[in-house]
């Protein structure tokens, strides 16, 4: 009976030195878990400052080449300052209260978040659109400066 009750013991005891080690794994791996979407949050935090910030320089680009004071002109430069404004905030907000801020602000002005959207959008659009039409005006007069015809010249 005694080996019987040792080998119960002895059991028993395995038993709750195997949940332990259990725990411990189970938390060891749900810290690990936890630290690494952590990064990857902080990662994809820091690039959406840095791109919302690059917006905010191409929108302050757009509106210096557009004509001083006239109302589209401002409604750029006001838009480039709530992008930069919004870098500025995502840069400084912790990750798990970005997407909830986010959330808030469309609901409390969804007219305004919209806009927004909207502005930035045509002027990074509008941007690209004269970015790309004067690198084909530049290579077409790079070639009429070097006295090549269309024939001679190389496609884009």
């Amino acid at each position: 009976m005694s080996d019987m009750k040792s080998v119960r013991e002895t059991g028993k005891e395995t038993l709750k030195k195997a949940k332990s080690t259990a725990k411990t794994g189970a938390k060891a791996l749900r810290d690990t878990a936890t630290s690494t979407v952590q990064e990857q949050a902080e990662s994809a935090k820091d690039a959406l400052a840095n791109g919302a910030a690059s917006k905010a320089e191409q929108l302050h680009a757009v509106a210096d080449q557009m004509t001083e004071g006239a109302p589209h002109t401002e409604a750029v430069e006001a838009a480039a300052a709530r992008v930069q404004a919004f870098a500025d905030k995502v840069r400084t907000t912790d990750p798990a209260n970005l997407a909830a801020d986010t959330a808030e602000l469309a609901r409390r002005h969804p007219i305004a978040a919209l806009s927004v959207a909207a502005l930035a959008g045509f002027a990074v659009g509008r941007f690209v659109r004269s970015s790309g039409r004067t690198l084909d005006q530049q290579a077409t007069d790079t070639a009429v400066d070097h006295g090549l015809t269309p024939d001679q010249r190389i496609p884009s």
